[in-house]
């Protein structure tokens, strides 16, 4: 939701923004295939379980923000610098 919000306030999407959220939704991807695991029997016995698959979805976010804090600061800064030049 703060991507969209960022994108509709600098009126241009920007495409890093759409890694992150394709990491974030690889991990939760994940989080679902550990979960449905658990039904498989084999899967339970290999350690497989709800609160693993519980763990994963609560550390998604963690792509984001580590994404973002690795250089996608960056580029938001410059594009706010862009913009503020051109609206002057």
């Amino acid at each position: 939701m703060l991507l969209a919000i960022s994108a509709l306030m600098m009126r241009a999407a920007d495409p890093v923004h759409l890694w992150l959220l394709a990491g974030a939704a690889a991990v939760l991807v994940v989080a679902v295939a550990a979960v449905a695991a658990v039904v498989d029997v084999a899967a339970a016995a290999a350690g497989a379980t709800l609160a693993w698959g519980l763990l994963i979805v609560a550390v998604s976010p963690a792509v984001l923000v580590v994404g973002y804090e690795a250089g996608g600061w960056r580029r938001t800064q410059e594009f706010v610098a862009r913009a503020s030049t051109a609206a002057v």
